[in-house]
Parts: C-alpha cells; sequence; structure tokens
C-alpha cells in the first residue's frame, strides 16, 4: 500500500540514478598507437617516422568543419585511423595537408596540398597504403594498429606498386651492403 507520493518517491529514485549513470558514462575511447608513418611527395620524402595516434575529429583548411575521422563513419566503434595518423604525423612534422570533405564518401577527398605541394586532382591524388598493400577503404575509415606501416604517396591514378627497400640503418664507405626490395 502506501499513498501514491510514496510510491513514487521509491520509483523516482532508482530512475533518476539509472538515467544520471548513463547520461554521465564516459564515452568509449580507443586507445592511441603508435604507427609508422611516411608520406611521399612528387619527388621527396615529406615525412618519415613514428606517431602516436588516437580516434580523434581531424580538420583541413579548406573544409574548416571537425570531421569524424575515427573509424565510426564506416558504423564502427571509434578507432586510430590512417587519416588521424596523418593529421598526426603534420602537426609533429610542421607540413600541412589539405583536402575536401566529401559527404557521398564520409571521408576527405580529393586531396589538394600535401606539406608545399599542390595536388591537381585532374591528374593526381593521394594515394593511401597500408602495411605496403593499397587500401580498400578511405582513410577515414581504415582503423590502423600498433606497429602498422601508414603510406601517403603523390600518385596518377594507375595504383602503381610501390617500392619497399630494408636493410642495415647504416653502412660503411668501401664496404659492400645487401638490401631487398
Amino acid at each position: 500500500g502506501g499513498s501514491m507520493l510514496t510510491r513514487l518517491r521509491r520509483t523516482a529514485l532508482p530512475v533518476a540514478l539509472v538515467v544520471l549513470s548513463l547520461v554521465a558514462a564516459p564515452a568509449a575511447t580507443a586507445v592511441p598507437v603508435t604507427v609508422n608513418l611516411r608520406v611521399e611527395g612528387i619527388a621527396d620524402t615529406i615525412f618519415d617516422g613514428q606517431v602516436i595516434t588516437d580516434a580523434h575529429r581531424t580538420t583541413t583548411p579548406s573544409d574548416g568543419v571537425a570531421r569524424p575521422c575515427d573509424g565510426t563513419n564506416n558504423g564502427g566503434a571509434p578507432t586510430p585511423t590512417a587519416i588521424g595518423a596523418l593529421d598526426d604525423g603534420s602537426k609533429a612534422g610542421g607540413f600541412v595537408w589539405d583536402a575536401n570533405w566529401d559527404d557521398g564518401f564520409g571521408d576527405y577527398y580529393p586531396f589538394k596540398q600535401i606539406g608545399s605541394e599542390t595536388i591537381d586532382s585532374s591528374s593526381h591524388y593521394l594515394a593511401f597504403y597500408l602495411n605496403w598493400v593499397y587500401a580498400d577503404l578511405g582513410g577515414c575509415s581504415q582503423s590502423v594498429e600498433q606497429g602498422d606501416d601508414v603510406l601517403f604517396a603523390h600518385s596518377d591514378f594507375s595504383q602503381s606498386k610501390v617500392l619497399r627497400l630494408s636493410g642495415p640503418p647504416t653502412a660503411t664507405t668501401g664496404q659492400s651492403v645487401t638490401v631487398h626490395v
């Protein structure tokens, strides 16, 4: 029994606490990862180094809007992405990247600038490779994991393969050295 007011008080407090806990719960965040980022221009390497990246929004000079380049535009949970790595690399390396946002694609395209180089979108684009394989997804959708190799390269539309050389980090003058392609 009891009055209607007593019953309301008994149910209102637990319901209010549940609602408050849902509203106050922090959003799931992705763990930052370190990736190997390389950015190639027409004739020079613009950036080559390790980058710590996380799930975050990105903004380009041309677009000016903070975009969800955190994997969520593909229906997933927030995750570090290739564009996030490019964005963090540009801040660490002091270079500019610029692109338009394509609402239909849910990603940046076409790229307009990388470093000091303008990209003529009628004949070139910024190709994206993950672990030395041409990427199937756009950079805002493609998640990256600890230790991944992320390559952005100025390219024509031929989707030519990239070469990767590996060998010792130093060599002695006059001594032969072996590298692998």
